[in-house]
Protein backbone atom coordinates (compact mmCIF):
# COMPACT_ATOMS: atom_id res chain seq x y z
CA UNK A 1 0.00 0.00 0.00
CA UNK A 2 1.20 3.36 -0.75
CA UNK A 3 2.95 4.86 1.99
CA UNK A 4 1.49 8.99 1.52
CA UNK A 5 -1.91 7.72 1.57
CA UNK A 6 -1.55 5.66 5.18
CA UNK A 7 0.00 8.72 6.55
CA UNK A 8 -2.67 10.60 5.40
CA UNK A 9 -5.48 8.82 6.60
CA UNK A 10 -3.78 7.76 10.14
CA UNK A 11 -3.37 11.54 10.82
CA UNK A 12 -7.14 12.12 9.85
CA UNK A 13 -8.51 8.99 11.83
CA UNK A 14 -6.08 9.10 14.68
CA UNK A 15 -4.73 5.98 13.71
CA UNK A 16 -1.41 4.00 13.49
CA UNK A 17 -0.48 4.04 10.24
CA UNK A 18 0.47 0.29 9.57
CA UNK A 19 -2.83 -0.65 11.11
CA UNK A 20 -4.40 0.58 8.02
CA UNK A 21 -4.81 -2.15 5.27
CA UNK A 22 -6.03 -1.43 1.45
CA UNK A 23 -8.70 -3.32 2.61
CA UNK A 24 -10.37 -1.39 4.80
CA UNK A 25 -13.88 0.85 4.75
CA UNK A 26 -13.34 4.37 5.23
CA UNK A 27 -16.67 4.75 6.77
CA UNK A 28 -17.11 1.38 8.50
CA UNK A 29 -13.73 0.13 9.29
CA UNK A 30 -11.84 3.79 9.41
CA UNK A 31 -15.50 5.50 10.96
CA UNK A 32 -14.33 8.76 8.58
CA UNK A 33 -17.07 11.20 8.69
CA UNK A 34 -18.22 13.36 5.58
CA UNK A 35 -15.68 16.22 7.02
CA UNK A 36 -12.75 13.51 7.26
CA UNK A 37 -13.37 12.68 3.52
CA UNK A 38 -13.23 16.34 2.64
CA UNK A 39 -9.94 16.94 4.59
CA UNK A 40 -8.45 13.89 2.99
CA UNK A 41 -9.29 14.74 -0.42
CA UNK A 42 -7.43 17.97 0.17
CA UNK A 43 -4.68 16.51 1.62
CA UNK A 44 -4.31 14.32 -1.00
CA UNK A 45 -4.90 17.06 -3.69
CA UNK A 46 -1.83 19.14 -1.87
CA UNK A 47 0.45 16.39 -1.10
CA UNK A 48 0.53 14.88 -4.87
CA UNK A 49 -0.36 18.02 -6.66
CA UNK A 50 -3.36 16.67 -8.55
CA UNK A 51 -6.78 17.95 -8.65
CA UNK A 52 -9.60 15.73 -7.69
CA UNK A 53 -12.78 16.24 -9.19
CA UNK A 54 -15.97 16.16 -6.89
CA UNK A 55 -17.46 13.40 -8.92
CA UNK A 56 -14.51 10.86 -8.61
CA UNK A 57 -14.82 10.88 -4.81
CA UNK A 58 -17.76 8.70 -4.99
CA UNK A 59 -15.38 5.92 -6.19
CA UNK A 60 -13.65 6.03 -2.68
CA UNK A 61 -15.31 3.49 -0.37
CA UNK A 62 -11.92 1.51 0.35
CA UNK A 63 -8.16 2.68 1.06
CA UNK A 64 -7.09 0.40 -1.89
CA UNK A 65 -9.56 1.93 -4.04
CA UNK A 66 -8.20 5.39 -3.28
CA UNK A 67 -4.71 4.22 -3.88
CA UNK A 68 -6.05 2.46 -7.29
CA UNK A 69 -7.26 5.68 -8.07
CA UNK A 70 -4.30 7.61 -7.37
CA UNK A 71 -1.80 5.44 -9.13
CA UNK A 72 -4.41 6.75 -12.41
CA UNK A 73 -4.01 9.87 -11.99
CA UNK A 74 -0.66 10.59 -10.56
CA UNK A 75 1.26 12.80 -13.20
Amino acid sequence: MNAVVADILASITNREAETISASDNLLIDLRMSSLDLMEMVLAFEQELGIKIPDKDVHRFMTVGSIVDYLDEHKR
